[in-house]
């Protein structure tokens, strides 16, 4: 799967400290300790990581991400956020004929992921959402303050580069949760 996808230009590796990519990766992304633009993201840079996965799956055909590594970024937003990221990113990849790899590093998180199993994405959000404290607190946020979008309340509110809170703020974006349904009749 490896191989077919850098023959068609479609392959991209997110790889931790202690990983290489693979050869004839389309695109690396590289988590360090100390994230340098455009390539390199600090665990802590997770929004902006995701943000940069989630363009690339958008403009490829059968997207494939290589992912190994993951230990800091696991470190910094635990097992059940990363597991989290995992089952998302697979359903992006796999919407659009892709998919997504972990290397055997992160075989703990691979099998954890699995063993979850995946309900349906509406399910799987409305549970994320009730079960996260974080995201909770942004929902009702949201409802009270009518149709924001993402990166307003991020600005106008939080101002807060804390990656955790930026990973919930996209997943409330992607899942449809960051959006009022408005009365018929007013646009």
């Amino acid at each position: 799967m490896l191989s077919d996808a850098v023959a068609r230009r479609a392959l991209l590796a997110v790889v931790g400290p202690r990983a290489d990519p693979p050869s004839g990766a389309t695109r690396v992304f590289q988590v360090e300790e100390e994230g340098r633009p455009p390539i390199a993201f600090a665990p802590n840079q997770f929004y902006q990581l995701n943000t940069a996965i989630e363009a690339h799956i958008a403009i490829v055909d059968r997207p494939v991400v290589y992912a190994a590594d993951l230990s800091s970024l696991q470190t910094v937003h635990g097992f059940e956020d990363m597991g989290a990221w995992v089952r998302h990113m697979s359903g992006c990849c796999a919407a659009k004929g892709g998919a997504f790899i972990l290397s055997s590093e992160d075989r703990a998180l691979a099998e954890q992921s699995e063993k979850e199993g995946a309900p349906p994405e509406d399910l799987q959000a409305m549970l994320e959402s009730l079960a996260n404290p974080i995201r909770r607190a942004l929902v009702g946020y949201v409802v009270a303050s009518g149709p924001i979008a993402y990166s307003a309340i991020l600005r106008k509110n939080f101002v807060d580069s804390s990656s955790k809170l930026s990973f919930h703020l996209q997943k409330l974006q992607s899942d449809g949760s960051s959006r009022k349904a408005t009365p018929a009749g007013t646009g």
